[in-house]
């Protein structure tokens, strides 16, 4: 457990790893689509992971992403029609950013960067880690982004302010040593 608490605290895909950031910035324009977004994270990134480990470990190392690509793209294709069957008909550029996630850093990562003879409890420890770790980073980030919004802020959904608070929340993830990023201090004699 100690791999997933790493994920979600020192490689937040949020605020350290730039694995997620079109999610993060076009998602947090709106509590419907953030909400969306955070469920079809939550949902598709362990669902794909659960299936495709077993499929992978018959493939050789440089087809392993084809199990996800696949299972990702089947995976968000159901949350699509599941969104459309209870009522959220999503906006053709809504529909594309989800379709996005299927091919997100999020997702394939943890296929990208798995050592050659990976044990499946590591792999879900990486997965959820990434999930758990997203889902928590995204919220604080769209009620943050929510919050300027509602004090009369006009910029609130640019990219440029989805940047610069990207880049605030890594500098406190950097001062903060959650990401053992920062350096080290020396001591004054």
């Amino acid at each position: 457990m100690k791999q997933v608490g790493r994920y979600i605290v020192s490689k937040n895909p949020v605020w350290t790893v730039p694995l997620a950031l079109p999610i993060v910035l076009f998602a947090s324009q709106s509590p419907e689509w953030a909400v969306l977004f955070g469920v079809t994270v939550a949902l598709v990134v362990p669902f794909v992971h659960v299936l495709s480990y077993f499929m992978e470990s018959h493939l050789p190392r440089m087809l392993r992403i084809i199990p996800v690509l696949v299972i990702a793209g089947t995976v968000v294709t159901i949350v699509e029609l599941f969104a459309i069957r209870a009522g959220v008909v999503p906006s053709d550029r809504m529909l594309l950013m989800l379709r996005a996630v299927s091919v997100s850093g999020i997702v394939i990562w943890p296929t990208i960067r798995a050592p050659r003879r990976e044990r499946f409890v590591d792999r879900m420890q990486v997965v959820l880690g990434l999930t758990i770790g997203f889902v928590l980073g995204f919220a604080l980030f769209s009620l943050i982004r929510f919050g300027i919004g509602q004090a009369g802020i006009g910029l609130a959904n640019s990219v440029a302010m989805g940047f610069f608070l990207l880049a605030v929340g890594r500098m406190i993830a950097i001062v903060s040593g959650w990401t053992g990023d920062a350096a080290p201090r020396k001591e004054m004699q």
